[in-house]
């Protein structure tokens, strides 16, 4: 008699072993079996011509006083300006800055008299013209020929013109659009390769967006390059987005 209640109890606790491992492995799978998602990154390019350039010439004199040194800036500007008539730009295009003037002192140690010294040496006078216009040609051109006013007698520094679209934020926008059709393309693919679907979008993260010259020779950067020394231009965007797979 005990020793069929003994096997009876051993049965018991059997069982209930086995349904407790059962139930433990079935709740611990079904807790696992959260959506399947993908992630995948898509991106987008397209080339384009700016359509507005700015660039500025900086006349420069140095003079024995601030009088002197404006009226020599007044004749250079003047030189300056049928410079930039003769290439086609109009008063409309160019802005005069303010004149501005600082004096020069030179410092040095004397030894005679044990002390450093400053010493007046005239004045910097300077006037800038800023040219703004949206035939990038004409500018690009009238940059390449800046030299000509050597031989008219001016001091001119000049940087490089600086180029942008103006119609960026439309731009942006459609490539926005043809990087997230491009990420749910290669989704699909992916999700076709494993015999699956592709299900509803999860979260979506615009990446880098970059404007680079079309024919400079400028890297790839992470944080993002934004040209503006180059007419022609190429713009790339990239996004991330998240489907569920089913």
């Amino acid at each position: 008699m005990n020793s069929k209640r003994n096997i009876l109890g051993t049965l018991i606790i059997a069982v209930t072993v086995v349904l407790s491992v059962w139930i433990g492995a079935s709740a611990l799978r079904h807790r696992n079996d959260g959506p399947r998602t993908i992630t995948v990154k898509g991106s987008a390019e397209r080339s384009f011509r700016s359509n507005l350039a700015t660039w500025t010439l900086t006349i420069t004199d140095h003079s024995s006083s601030p009088k002197l040194g404006f009226d020599e800036v007044e004749r250079q500007r003047g030189v300056v300006v049928g410079f930039l008539h003769s290439h086609g730009f109009t008063d409309e295009e160019m802005e005069m800055l303010g004149v501005s003037y600082n004096e020069r002192v030179n410092g040095y140690y004397n030894k005679n008299q044990d002390r450093y010294v400053e010493e007046h040496d005239g004045y910097d006078v300077s006037q800038s013209i800023v040219l703004t216009t949206e035939d990038v040609d004409k500018i690009d051109k009238t940059a390449k020929a800046v030299g000509e006013l050597i031989n008219l007698d001016v001091t001119v520094n000049v940087g490089y013109p600086s180029y942008y679209y103006t119609k960026m934020a439309d731009l942006k926008l459609e490539m926005l659009d043809a990087a997230a059709a491009d990420a749910r393309d290669r989704a699909a693919s992916i999700a076709k390769a494993s015999h699956g679907s592709l299900g509803a979008l999860q979260k979506s993260q615009m990446g880098v967006f970059q404007i680079l010259g079309r024919y400079a020779n400028e890297s790839y950067s992470w944080g993002g390059t934004l040209n503006t020394s180059d007419i022609d231009k190429t713009a790339s965007i990239t996004v991330s987005s998240t489907f569920l797979l089913k």
